[in-house]
């Protein structure tokens, strides 16, 4: 008898290291992730989960130390599920909610289809007014070179123009009139006395006006004027 029983204890001690363990011990779902992408495609980082609302269908959460509420059907598969029923149950809660995108409204659609197409039409007004600007600058280049080449009385007959060069200002337009511009300029003059054989250098001030004739369909000097 004392044999037997000294042969049956170790017997019993084999089967009670082969007992599978507890089913309460099994392996759950964490509650805390180092990193936790959405379903949106944002990803959270040290995230906590605190407590989940039933009601609402959302988790209580901690990421970085900053707590949220972030709604389930953003948290993915499979673990969703499992949170759900491991997370500690909350039903009133004020923290800020992850906000989800919002699709624009139709209104807001069509505003933007029309501040897009707005811009345009006034980048087309600009384009055509700096057009203009060239045409009549233009012409008051032309009218200031004839004048000063051809038309500019220095003194004598003996005395030439041999050098002339411009300054000049950006043509403005002219207030109550369509299509009228002012440009003023300053010209730079070298003159030769050619019977004394002298050189001399002055210079000019004026104010030149044009106007767009659409009967010519042409660009016209309206006013010339000297300064100086």
């Amino acid at each position: 008898m004392k044999l037997r029983s000294l042969l049956a204890f170790p017997i019993v001690c084999v089967v009670g290291l082969a007992t599978p363990a507890c089913p309460e011990e099994s392996e759950t779902v964490p509650l805390r992730h180092e990193s936790l992408k959405l379903r949106d495609g944002r990803t959270l980082k040290n995230v906590e989960f605190k407590t989940y609302d039933p009601a609402k269908d959302r988790f209580y959460l901690l990421a970085d130390r900053h707590a949220m509420i972030v709604p389930a059907k953003l948290v993915p598969q499979p673990i969703v599920d499992e949170l759900r029923s491991s997370t500690p149950r909350r039903i009133d809660d004020e923290t800020n909610v992850v906000p989800e995108p919002r699709p624009k409204s139709p209104k807001q659609s069509s505003q933007t289809v029309r501040r897009e197409t707005a811009s345009p039409s006034s980048a087309s007004t600009s384009a055509k007014r700096n057009r203009w600007a060239e045409a009549h600058f233009g012409a008051a280049q032309k009218r200031a070179t004839r004048y000063y080449r051809y038309e500019h009385i220095a003194g004598s007959n003996n005395i030439a123009v041999i050098a002339l060069d411009f300054d000049w200002t950006p043509p403005l337009e002219v207030p109550g009139w369509e299509n009228r511009y002012r440009t003023t300029g300053t010209a730079f003059l070298q003159i030769m006395d050619s019977r004394n054989r002298q050189f001399q250098r002055t210079t000019s001030e004026f104010e030149i006006t044009t106007q767009y004739n659409p009967q010519k369909r042409m660009i016209e000097v309206v006013d010339f004027t000297r300064k100086s």
